[in-house]
């Protein structure tokens, strides 16, 4: 539907000042004001034209049969017109004898200028214009107003980065368990693996098998070789039966995405309690894959997902991974809260924090 065949009509702007009044004055109608304002030039004639005028009819056909009339013309106060464009007017409610004219009276919808919305021929009468979205990409006026963009063309978009949310974030929980410091200086250690969705499951190779500092952890699954011991050392601690030396094992993480990340586990006999030394320490750790939704584009309905440490591109089909999965945020009880996503801006590194659903935590 035309621009001008969308706007004839009443419409109540609802939480605002303004209704649209249907009035407008027609280019050349005999006001001499608006003639003066709209500042025709005549047409000039063609040195072949067959006909007298035949140019200038050619031009009015083309201008009145097009869907969309294109803007030829600026009224001296910057309102973009055609030939057989008329202007709009609008009355406050409760006043319907004051006609207002769109851009002489302040913004309907701050920030926006009213100028915006006559140049991208737009409804300015909705109390939600500013959220609607014109071209269907993603973006409302509002945010198109603020990216600078063409709010018809779907073409022209804002920072994607910006449309990404966090669908689900799923969680692969894992605890590495420093059983006991044995003779031999080698280490008891236990894997408990619990994927996300799924039932958890064990690995505990016995004091029979024990850990030497360099080598790798577990030489089956769950955590084949997913983890190397490093060293074992002795630190003072204070317990209930005074200070002890207690041992720590600090073992490396050499999954893909996580290589290079180190833990410090304390030894965690099996008869602490029994003992009274030192409490039992447990530390639960977490393989994270973030279900992001692209609200853009069209892409609302093609969720994807990113593991912890990974690149991306947006859309997700891209060529260019511009964008990384850096972490995830915890509150006081060791529960997700935001995922972090890092890109770079004009060579700058950015962060975004994406808030998590609490449905998927």
């Amino acid at each position: 539907m035309s621009w001008m065949k969308s706007n004839y009509h009443l419409a109540a702007l609802g939480g605002s000042v303004l209704v649209l009044g249907g009035l407008g004055y027609l280019g050349y109608s005999g006001n001499a004001s608006v003639n003066e304002e709209l500042a025709i030039s005549p047409v000039p004639k063609k040195n072949n034209t067959a006909v007298e005028g035949g140019d200038l009819a050619e031009g009015l056909i083309k201008t009145v049969s097009e869907d969309d009339l294109v803007v030829q013309r600026k009224t001296s106060t910057g309102r973009p017109v055609n030939l057989f464009t008329s202007v709009d007017l609008y009355t406050r409610v409760g006043q319907p004898n004051e006609l207002l004219d769109l851009l002489k009276i302040p913004p309907v919808h701050p920030p926006i200028p009213n100028q915006w919305w006559v140049d991208h021929r737009l409804d300015v009468t909705w109390s939600d214009a500013p959220f609607k979205d014109a071209d269907g990409d993603g973006f409302n006026n509002r945010e198109e107003f603020l990216a600078k963009t063409n709010p018809n063309d779907p073409q022209e978009v804002g920072d994607l980065i910006t449309k990404l949310e966090v669908a689900e974030l799923e969680a692969d929980l894992w605890r590495l368990e420093f059983r006991a410091l044995l003779s031999s200086g080698g280490a008891q250690m236990r894997f408990f693996y619990k994927k996300h969705g799924g039932r958890q499951e064990s690995n505990d190779p016995g004091p029979g098998n024990p850990v030497e500092p360099g080598g790798s952890i577990f030489g089956e699954d769950p955590g084949k070789g997913r983890f190397k011991l490093l060293k074992i050392e002795k630190r003072k601690e204070q317990s209930a039966v005074g200070e002890i030396d207690r041992p720590y094992a600090t073992f490396e993480d050499l999954r893909p995405n996580k290589a290079g990340r180190t833990y410090e586990l304390p030894e965690n006999p099996k008869d602490d309690r029994r003992r009274g030394q030192y409490e039992l320490r447990e530390t639960t750790f977490a393989d994270y894959t973030a279900v992001f939704r692209l609200n853009a584009l069209g892409e609302e309905g093609n969720p994807f997902k990113v593991e912890e440490n990974g690149t991306f591109a947006l859309p997700s089909g891209g060529a260019e991974k511009n964008y990384k999965f850096s972490g995830v945020k915890l509150d006081e009880q060791r529960q997700p809260t935001h995922v972090e996503v890092e890109y770079v801006r004009q060579g700058e590194t950015k962060t975004l924090l994406i808030p998590i659903p609490k449905s998927s935590t």
